[in-house]
């Protein structure tokens, strides 16, 4: 078979083609803005993927985070921070249903992640996270999501996106956080015996209060989901690496919501805390778009192999025009005359080949013959 590296689609009752390469893809006619507007958009539902999306804008959150933290801007660092962190998840778990379930982006019936608040937490805690079916493309929605508008459970998700190789690269940085929180939010060393038995004295409180009605502040409750996390993480609970991730969300999520409205943000946190998480948030979200880049680069590289030893399918179209039944030479006839000045705002180099052109020719029917040759292409 002949290599082919472009595909090129005719319709001769219509008079219109598309072409397909590496680089672009080409339609004749020209679309107009609408038209253009409506084919990029069903493109992107099938091409562009959902999870380079979401991985892109965590990308530049991280960036902008970087920058507001130099300039010592604590809320807008924590807002950036967060929205990175979340997006990134939702990009993994994009790349999950797509490389693992084998459900394409049109196909996915969710929403988006929910965002990490203690009152789901709260919910999964009651389940004591327990975890009994792998997901598939049949049941991936009733596992992940608890209500009807289908947003999906960030703890839940997290727990099977994870993956050891993941924490093995943060583990350092979120550990060395996690130390930080231990101090800062109850005052505990956590090499410390009696870590385990403050943290649930702390939480026994929490909860009994709550049990009998007494108001709760919203840091109180995410110090308590934060407490729960460090208790079942010392206690070996299965995947315990998870629940120090998790506490790094809770309380991520809980400066977010602070940076907007509380007069003493700047005292409830500091540049230090900022900038550890932005260490392994960034860590976080650079080492797992790197894992979903290095898959999708491997489905690129076969995608492009099956194209390139693919048959000449250019070669199955006729030619257009009139055939010479003596020479079985081809011809294309035109009658009009040839614009005098060809003129273009970008560089555009013409060339034709062995091309004869009668004195009267239309342009566009030169155009219209060329885009409407199987063999030729519009690099």
């Amino acid at each position: 078979n002949k290599e082919v590296k472009f595909l090129k689609i005719i319709n001769k009752q219509s008079n219109e083609s598309i072409e397909i390469n590496s680089q672009f893809i080409a339609f004749y006619p020209e679309l107009d803005e609408v038209r253009a507007e409506k084919v990029r958009s069903d493109i992107y539902k099938h091409v562009a993927k959902k999870s380079d999306v979401y991985l892109r804008t965590s990308l530049d959150n991280i960036g902008l985070a970087t920058t507001s933290i130099l300039k010592s801007d604590l809320r807008g660092t924590a807002s950036l921070l967060y929205y990175s962190l979340h997006k990134a998840v939702n990009g993994f778990m994009y790349h999950y249903f797509n490389r693992k379930l084998k459900i394409e982006d049109y196909k996915i019936d969710i929403n988006e992640v929910e965002h990490f608040t203690s009152a789901i937490y709260y919910k999964l805690s009651k389940n004591n996270f327990e975890y009994k079916h792998e997901l598939n493309s049949d049941n991936y929605v009733d596992i992940l999501c608890d209500n009807k508008v289908k947003s999906v459970n960030p703890y839940s998700i997290l727990y099977y996106i994870s993956n050891g190789d993941l924490f093995q690269e943060i583990n350092e940085g979120l550990f060395q956080y996690i130390r930080f929180l231990a101090k800062q939010l109850f005052e505990l060393d956590l090499e410390s015996e009696k870590t385990i038995t403050e943290l649930k004295k702390f939480k026994q409180v929490f909860m009994e209060d709550r049990g009998e009605g007494k108001p709760q502040k919203q840091i109180d409750e995410v110090k308590a989901a934060i407490s729960d996390c460090l208790i079942r993480y010392y206690e070996g609970t299965e995947n315990n690496e998870l629940f120090l991730l998790f506490a790094l969300s809770l309380r991520l999520y809980l400066l977010r919501q602070t940076a907007d409205y509380d007069f003493d943000f700047e005292v409830e946190t500091s540049t230090r805390e900022m900038s550890l998480l932005m260490n392994i948030v960034k860590s976080f979200v650079k080492i797992g778009d790197s894992y979903v880049r290095d898959e999708s680069r491997d489905i690129d590289m076969d995608l492009k192999k099956s194209i390139n030893e693919g048959s000449d399918i250019a070669d199955d179209y006729n030619n257009l025009g009139h055939v010479d039944e003596l020479t079985k030479e081809t011809y294309y006839h035109v009658d009009s005359n040839f614009e005098p000045l060809i003129s273009n705002d970008i560089n555009v180099t013409y060339f034709m080949t062995a091309l004869h052109l009668d004195f009267y020719f239309s342009h566009q029917k030169s155009l219209e013959t060329l885009n409407l040759m199987g063999t030729i292409t519009n690099r």
